[in-house]
């Protein structure tokens, strides 16, 4: 009751929930191997020193702006002390933030907070968030006019992204945002990039030994590791098939039962086949044709109007009548999984909150982990996330009293000069120094081993507020940067290129099987940015991830599953207005496909 009050609540003060995107926070951080004019190492501060008329960046005023961070994770590293980046940058171009909110850290709902705040006259002059969030505040009339030519005039930002996304990030026809841009690693020239760690994504894990005691023939991740290491290559992604291969729903509930039929415990309490927490439910569905937004032949279907929705949570119910499913799966904490995980106690999942330590932890118990790609009903269709360019946006108040110095500042950050700077930070620093061979190195050894892990602690980057190549939410960590649009997974000029390159045996898993649950077609859509469209994506996060979908996934009999599922869509389908949404989206696709 107290999940359909909430919901309720959201509605009238039209506050939509992020999409599957926010929730997977699953931005992979890579680096490629195209530079454009400035080896690392080489920063050359005169640069940004002139505006066009000559006028040097000490003779100018200071320039202030205030931002509401509308991100799902708080950045943590906004008012370090220690920061060496930002005072640098700061004085450099005489522009500071000197307000900060962070919506994740609020209790009012980020609608109801502008709206009070527009009314108040003190509304923040740049917002940075999801689809949802910036058509929102564009609708207000106050954000996004007279942008237009200065988002075009963003050269270096405008060389990373393709052109083709760009009506994704347009509202009316107009560029009214600027987005952080996603780089595709996963193709040519980053692939035979030795130091380039492809866009990877959420897929399937699941246990070795597991696998043998099945009876199923591998190359164990082990072996794969050293054979390549030794030679200073990189796996291909056919070393680390499984025969069987567990390619479709079907096999993969094949082996779920082999694995429930092994009869194992783990400290008296039997091993679950299959865990994860409420919202992998999306994520596990791109089996089927089931997820996002998509058009196929003409018709535009989402979320649970898709066609493979029955066939999807048919599955899942078999799973769970047959013990495969975690009896907790929707009530389960990130806390609670990552326990069960570490114990040894799941044969397969997808999510862990902290997974290298799960690793670790097993690999003490002799247990490796390994990936497996994602079973799909249909290699074509079913979709949990979308390649387009990038994700999360900013939008600029229409009285801001500079655009165009703002906006040329923002273009700074994916120049070659900014990128190395927010990377490696100033040379006053003292942090590196350049090597025999023209490259940038940290001059003290427990720096780099803290800068190349990601260290959290005093030597690394969280200490330093620099790059976190590794961090899986904010890569740049500098107060400036944060607050900034710029690349978000990908740095010609990271750390890791001035050392021998390592081979991130997770990360480049990921890489191969995840993106199979990723869209790069166009066919599939995050939405419109509309209240009416955003009502579908945000009754499912909030209404049926973890509450409503539990009648349908525990039905005991075929009978009681189809009698839930057909009250379940009808409720779906009247709650949020599917057919208006879907009519809007329809338009959507025929002006953006």
């Amino acid at each position: 009751m107290k999940r359909k009050i909430q919901f309720i609540c959201y509605a009238l003060t039209l506050f939509m929930l992020l999409t599957a995107v926010s929730a997977c926070g699953n931005n992979q951080p890579s680096v490629a191997s195209e530079t454009t004019g400035v080896t690392a190492g080489e920063t050359t501060v005169g640069a940004a020193d002139e505006t066009d008329g000559g006028t040097t960046a000490s003779d100018l005023p200071w320039l202030e702006y205030s931002i509401d961070l509308c991100y799902s994770t708080p950045a943590t590293t906004l008012d370090l002390s220690t920061d060496v980046v930002t005072p640098y940058v700061e004085d450099l171009f005489k522009i500071r933030v000197n307000e900060i909110t962070q919506n994740a850290n609020q209790q009012i709902p980020f609608r109801e907070r502008l709206s009070a705040m527009i009314a108040a006259g003190n509304a923040p002059d740049v917002i940075a968030g999801g689809i949802e969030t910036i058509a929102f505040a564009y609708s207000t009339g106050r954000y996004g006019e007279g942008v237009e030519e200065l988002i075009d005039g963003m050269t270096n930002l405008n060389k990373y992204m393709d052109p083709k996304f760009w009506p994704r990030f347009m509202i009316d026809g107009k560029k009214v945002q600027i987005p952080e841009v996603t780089v595709h690693t996963g193709e040519e020239p980053h692939l035979s990039d030795p130091w380039n760690i492809p866009r990877g994504s959420w897929t399937l894990w699941t246990r070795e030994d597991l696998l043998t005691a099945c009876g199923y023939e591998f190359t164990p991740v082990a072996d794969i590791v050293a054979k390549h290491e030794a030679a200073g290559t990189v796996p291909s992604p056919d070393e680390f098939a499984i025969s069987p291969p567990i390619d479709s729903p079907d096999a993969f509930m094949n082996y779920l039962l082999q694995i429930r039929d092994l009869e194992m415990m783990v400290n008296n309490v039997p091993l679950i086949p299959l865990s994860g927490v409420g919202w992998n439910q999306f994520h596990i569905g791109n089996m089927f044709d089931f997820g996002h937004w998509r058009i196929r032949d003409g018709e535009v279907d989402g979320f649970l109007g898709s066609p493979g929705t029955y066939d999807y949570y048919k599955w899942l119910n078999q799973a769970y009548q047959e013990g495969l499913l975690d009896p907790d799966f929707l009530a389960n904490l990130d806390d609670q999984v990552q326990n069960k995980v570490a114990q040894g106690l799941v044969g397969v999942g997808m999510f862990v909150p902290d997974l290298l330590g799960a690793i670790q932890a097993l690999q003490a118990q002799d247990i490796q982990l390994r990936f497996i790609p994602w079973p799909k009903s249909d290699e074509n269709w079913g979709a949990f996330d979308i390649f387009e360019g990038g994700f999360w946006r900013f939008i600029i108040h229409n009285d801001f009293e500079d655009k165009e110095r703002l906006i040329d500042y923002w273009d700074w950050f994916f120049s070659d000069e900014g990128l190395d700077l927010i990377t490696w930070g100033p040379e006053s620093s003292g942090l590196w120094e350049i090597d025999s061979s023209g490259k940038k190195v940290f001059k003290d050894e427990a720096v780099k081993e803290a800068m190349l892990t990601n260290d959290s602690g005093p030597n690394g980057p969280f200490h330093y507020g620099m790059y976190a190549q590794l961090n899986p939410y904010f890569t740049w960590l500098s107060r400036a940067a944060i607050t900034a649009p710029n690349l978000n997974n990908f740095n010609p000029f990271s750390y890791q290129r001035s050392y021998p390159p390592q081979l991130d045996i997770v990360s480049l898993q990921r890489s191969f099987f995840g993106p199979a649950g990723n869209d790069f077609t166009g066919n599939y859509s995050y939405g419109d940015g509309t209240d009416e469209v955003g009502l579908v994506n945000g009754w499912f996060w909030s209404m049926w991830a973890d509450e409503k979908a539990a009648p349908v996934l525990m039905a005991r009999s075929d009978a009681e599953f189809d009698a839930a599922f057909e009250a379940a869509i009808r409720e779906f389908k009247e709650d949020t207005n599917y057919e208006e949404a879907q009519a809007r989206m329809a338009v959507w696709f025929a002006e953006n496909q």
